[in-house]
């Protein structure tokens, strides 16, 4: 066979050459963020790299602690510490108790060696990668576990974890109604109880009346402050990294701490120049490396249906009931929420009214693989959002420490439809009648 001409040769290379200098072109913004090791970011360790580059010298806006931290810290003033996973559970009969949560969504990257001795590797992410964590690092730092019973791999977790694992422990469940009617709410006010005296043996003491009232209207406070930031959010155009980074510390930072920080830390926010507005669904935006990504494209998140964000706002104007009939209505009154068994018509209704309202021009649906409430509720919900008129993009990610190429790409492509999109909502807002 007569060899190829130089020039042939030269023409067939030229498009691999063209696509590794564009993906290494869009990867380079993320270059703080990828080099970074995600278990230092996610438990309060500082970074240990060697030459950083100037972007991974830039001086976080948000001095906030790690998780690592807060739980060191609330053990030497001799409290004790939960090790809670999603999503819904009492935080204020924890408080109740003197017992201070710590949530764990992941980490993001963390190995799955120690879980993968229990679940098969089609189970979601966060039951893998959070179960090896807690074996690995968390244990042998707090004082009790909470699994609440958000899907059927978190049953199945608290199950390995009582019946199949040594861990020296207490791992209690919390089972949440699959429905809102008054039987939903009796059978949730008994299982309140039941939590409560669980926790009983745990603490060595039986809260108050009182404290317990106490604990719920500190949360609803919390609850307020939450919406008070949306609001200027929205209003002012603050980086998603930033902002979001501030809403997730609520996760395992005291309540005290974090009315602290929400009100001393957005003035020192950067903001972004917004072409697009959007909604960001899911669970957890890990890693938080597309809230940088997404500040880079200049989509500004103004609502969000996430589970580790605001579908845990629980508003409840009546706080004059006995304690656990409050509570119980509390943890009803959240938005909709596939984990929770609502109806997909209920969640339709919910996000095209929040994209009315912020006119976003779209909705990203963040999940992580396998999540089998998430996903049994995406193909008709995203197109009945699309007959809607909004774009609609669903990534699906397993925790990994940064996002793929093939996101980023994705992500690029919609954030040019969703800039679209909401240039001619906002022309079409301000056209006079």
């Amino acid at each position: 066979m007569e060899p190829q001409p130089r020039f042939a040769i030269l023409i067939s290379v030229l498009p691999i050459i063209f696509h590794l200098f564009r993906g290494s072109r869009n990867c380079s913004s993320l270059k703080m963020h990828l080099e970074i090791p995600d278990e230092n970011r996610y438990i309060g360790r500082k970074p240990d790299i060697q030459n950083p580059t100037k972007k991974q010298e830039r001086k976080e806006v948000l001095d906030l602690p790690g998780r690592w931290d807060i739980v060191k810290n609330v053990r030497q003033k001799g409290k004790k510490v939960a090790a809670v996973f999603p999503i819904h559970y009492p935080r204020e009969l924890l408080q109740a108790h003197g017992i201070h949560p710590v949530e764990i969504f992941g980490p993001p990257g963390w190995p799955t060696q120690t879980a993968d001795r229990h679940f098969q590797s089609y189970t979601c992410a966060i039951v893998r990668r959070g179960f090896s964590f807690l074996h690995e690092k968390v244990l042998s730092h707090v004082d009790l576990v909470v699994v609440p019973h958000s899907c059927d791999a978190l049953q199945g977790m608290a199950s390995v974890l009582m019946d199949f694992t040594e861990n020296g422990k207490p791992v209690l469940t919390f089972y949440l109604p699959r429905s809102r009617r008054k039987e939903d709410e009796a059978f949730l006010v008994n299982e309140l109880r039941r939590f409560f005296q669980a926790l009983t043996p745990i603490s060595g003491r039986i809260p108050e009346e009182a404290e317990l009232k106490k604990a719920i209207r500190l949360n609803q406070h919390v609850f307020g402050i939450l919406e008070k930031l949306w609001e200027e959010h929205v209003l002012t155009g603050w980086s998603n990294l930033e902002f979001f980074r501030l809403l997730r510390a609520r996760e395992y930072l005291p309540a005290e701490d974090f009315l602290r920080y929400a009100d001393t830390a957005p003035s020192h926010f950067r903001r972004i120049r917004p072409k697009g507005r959007i909604l960001l669904s899911g669970i957890v935006p890990e890693p938080m490396d597309l809230l940088h990504l997404l500040d880079e494209l200049g989509l500004l998140v103004v609502a969000d249906d996430l589970a580790c964000s605001s579908r845990r706002v629980y508003r409840n104007s009546d706080l004059v009931s006995d304690a656990f009939p409050c509570l119980a209505q509390c943890l009803m009154a959240g938005p909709p929420d596939p984990t929770r068994g609502d109806p997909i018509k209920q969640r339709f209704f919910h996000l095209v009214k929040l994209a009315q309202k912020h006119r976003a021009g779209g909705i990203l649906f963040f999940l992580p693989k396998f999540c089998e409430p998430e996903l049994f509720d995406i193909p008709l919900l995203t197109k009945m959002l699309q007959d809607e008129g909004l774009a609609t993009l669903v990534l699906e990610s397993e925790l990994e420490s940064s996002l793929s190429q093939q996101m980023v790409t994705r992500l690029e492509a919609f954030a040019e439809l969703v800039a679209d999109r909401t240039e001619h909502l906002l022309k079409f807002k301000e056209t006079p009648a």
